[in-house]
This record gives structure tokens, sequence and C-alpha cells, in this order.
């Protein structure tokens, strides 16, 4: 399945839940290291970064520093290679519960939710799984 794909495929399944409203992020230079969708579920932000599975795609650098700069402001994040992560992702939303998967020690899709959860640390241990040099 291409990111596409899988990008129409999530943003159909987001808007699709009751108090949930989300939308792609356009790619083009000025987009660079954003998520590819940003959203509101009951009143609460959130940004996904989407990957293919197949090909074991890892956000970037630039879309991982992203995700945080949003995350210490307030923001849900997520990774996600499955619908079901963003399922999972948007299944614990209220709850606050952080969740990661592995996928063959190459990738790993996450979910968090709350300040506090997402530190230098997490950064670091995790690099090799899901940050390109």
């Amino acid at each position: 399945m291409s990111e596409s794909t899988f990008q129409s495929t999530v943003l159909k399944y987001l808007n699709s839940l009751p108090g949930c409203t989300a939308e792609n992020v356009s790619g083009n230079s000025q987009q660079s290291g954003r998520p590819d969708i940003n959203g509101v579920y009951k009143g609460r932000s959130f940004r996904i970064e989407l990957k293919v599975l197949d090909e074991y795609n890892k956000p970037t650098r630039k879309q991982m520093l992203n995700l945080m700069k949003w995350f210490k402001s307030g923001s849900a994040i997520c990774v996600s290679y499955t619908l079901r992560d963003v399922d999972n992702f948007m299944t614990n939303f209220m709850t606050e519960t952080p969740w990661r998967k592995v996928y063959d020690e190459k990738c790993c899709s996450f979910g968090y939710y709350k300040k506090g959860m997402f530190t230098n640390d997490f950064f670091k241990q995790y690099k090799q799984l899901y940050v390109q040099n």
C-alpha cells in the first residue's frame, strides 16, 4: 500500500469518529518535517506521522523533532505503520495510556498523550528503531 492510500484510509477512519476532525498536511518544501495528519478529538489536538510498513520507512529526525515540539505544547502524537496502530492511538486517547509496537526490530509505532511521558531518554532509547540518520 502506498503512503497516500494509507493516508486516505486513515483520514476516512478518523473523520468517521464522533467528535473527531482530521486533515492531511500537503507535502511540499514548506511542509517538510510536519506530521502527515493534524486533527482534534473531543477538543484535544493530535498529530500523526504515517509510514509504510512494507518498506520499513522511518520518520526523519526533522519529523521527530517536529512531533516533540507539538507534544511539548500539549498535543498528542503518534507514529503509525498500520490502521490498527491509529485505532490503538485513538482508543487510548482519552485514557492517556502510552503505547508502542516494534515491527521486526526495524521500526516502531507509538502514541503519547500526556506531558512528562516523552523525554530525551525516550528519544535516545528508540533512536535506532525509528530515526534515520
